[in-house]
Parts: structure tokens; sequence; C-alpha cells
């Protein structure tokens, strides 16, 4: 699937389907299902547990919020359909877009790609400001209601659990509330209750398949002159499972992200991070964490055992 084969988003064919829907959790998937769903339901709420500061900060529930995140094509057009100006409000809160074809130097099996001919436009930013840009649409929109600090308890259901007409939740003031709903959707990854909830209802859970992986990502921050808007991403070349990228952001950074599979996990001291930097097949990631002054205390660890 390619994009040229896939229609673009037309609101208004989305047809009038019910009066509230509730979407349970409240990151980037949560706020894009609450924008596809006002176009159908004349109200939408959605729930998320964390707070939703009006401020770009990393949210309890997004762990890796403080690595690099890359807005691939598909979503820069995505994001543009369901916000149109999407692309310049994020640059107008800092953010930068970049030309993928000749601002990123990408380095494969120990050599550099050469670039393309036509460009490649990649929105730059931290996973918050990402995040915060989308929410501020989603809570300006007619008819969408987002409330943080509000944790889902269970689904409300018909007497013999065939649908589901609602939600349970904790509300801001530690209260038990509840929600009645012609929809609810279940966007809170993999801390979702869905799958334990259809087992505990006599349905199949949805099949698993798992890759393990070992993985684990070694982040800091450090400073950007204002005109540089170079980007960097080298990328494991087996059998070495080790790999690093540096994308320039909001406020004069670059977040520099090494990872490495299958125990080859970045160190989070300062010497053996700037060390495994330099065991990579470029140098331009060790010479950035060398040159550039660290904004980061600490070397930001997250690990991933599977997919």
């Amino acid at each position: 699937m390619t994009l040229s084969s896939v229609s673009p988003y037309e609101p208004a064919a989305v047809p009038d389907i019910g009066a509230h829907a509730v979407v349970v959790g409240g990151s980037m998937a949560g706020l894009t299902a609450a924008r596809v769903l006002a176009d159908g339901y004349d109200r939408v709420t959605l729930l998320e547990r964390d707070p939703m500061p009006d401020e770009p900060v990393a949210r309890r529930g997004v762990p890796q919020a403080e690595h690099v995140h890359a807005m691939l094509e598909p979503a820069r057009v995505v994001l543009e359909a369901l916000f149109p100006g999407y692309q310049e409000q994020l640059r107008s809160e800092g953010g930068l877009v970049i030309d993928a074809a000749s601002d990123l130097e990408y380095f494969d099996r120990g050599r550099s790609l050469a670039s393309p001919a036509s460009e490649l436009p990649m929105p730059c930013a931290s996973r918050p400001l990402f995040e915060q840009v989308v929410r501020r649409r989603i809570a300006a929109s007619e008819g969408v209601t987002v409330r943080g600090e509000c944790q889902f308890l269970e689904y409300l259901t018909d007497d013999d659990a065939t649908a589901v007409e609602g939600v349970a939740f904790r509300n801001e003031d530690g209260h038990e509330r509840t929600l009645s709903a012609d929809l609810v959707v279940d966007a809170t990854g993999r801390t979702s209750r869905t799958p334990q909830w259809l087992e505990e209802h006599g349905y199949a859970s949805p099949p698993v398949d798992r890759v393990d992986v070992d993985l684990a990502y070694g982040t800091v921050v450090v400073e950007r002159p204002p005109d540089d808007r170079d980007a960097y991403l080298c990328a494991p070349s087996p059998p070495s499972g080790k790999g690093g990228t540096a994308v320039p952001v909001e406020d004069g950074r670059w977040i520099v992200t090494l990872f490495g599979m299958h125990g080859e996990h970045p160190p989070t001291d300062e010497a053996g991070y700037v060390e495994f930097a330099e065991g990579l097949p470029t140098p331009a990631l060790a010479d950035l964490l060398r040159e550039q002054a660290w904004l980061s205390e600490e070397v930001g660890y997250y690990p991933f055992p599977a997919s």
C-alpha cells in the first residue's frame, strides 16, 4: 500500500452515526480517533488518565516521550488532512520542517545513502510538541470534550454483556462516574484491559504474535545552533545491532537517541554513551555528542523487550 493508492480523508463522507462516542486514551491514537469520530457523532468525549496541560510536556503515560520520534510521510499527510495547517502550526510553535532528501544524512551498511532528486518534507519536533499541537486542535473542535486525570475503570454493558454501552471512570476529583455512549474506542495502547475483558466475558481474545527484539534506547538532548537543520540516522548493519539518530527540534536542540538490539544496549554514563556512538560506522553522532553542550543531566533509558 502506498499513499497514491489511498483516497484522501473526506469529512463529508462520514455519515451521521450517533449521539455520543467515548475515546479512552489521549495519546496520538486517541486524539486522531476523536477527530474522525467528531464527523459522525454529535458529541465526543476523550478520557485520559494523565493531566492534559496546554504546554508540551512529557506525560507519564508515554514512557518513551523523551526519545526521538520521527514523523514519516504517511503520518504527515494524514495529520494535515485531519487538521489543515498542522505543519505550519507545528512550525509556529517552534518545530522544524526539514528536507529529508538533503538535510538528513542516512547511513546504512557503512555508507551514506545518495540524496533523492525530489524534496521530502519531514516535520521535526519533540514528541510532546507533536502531541500538544494535535491536542490543541482537538480541544478547539466543536462537540469534542477532552478530560485529563480521568482513570478508566470498566466498560458498561447490557445485561448479557453483548454490547458495550459506556464506561465507568474516576474523575479529576477522585469520584467514580459513568458515561453512556453509542461507541467506545479503546486507545490505551499496551495497558489496554480489553483483551482481559473479552476473556472474562467468554469472547476470544485477539491472537498475539510476539517478536523478541531486546531493544533499548538511550537519549540525551544537546544544544543546536539556530541555523543548523541537519539530522542523522545510522541504521543497524548486521551482524551489529547498534544504531543511532539525531533530530533537530524546537528550542535550539538536537535529540540524540542511540539504540541497540539483542544485548548491545547503550550505556547510561556519559563516557560509555559517547564510546558507544564512536563504535557506529559514522563519526557524525559521536562528533555531535563531543562538540555540543549537553542539556540533559543524565542519559534517558527505555528498554523494549518485545513487539
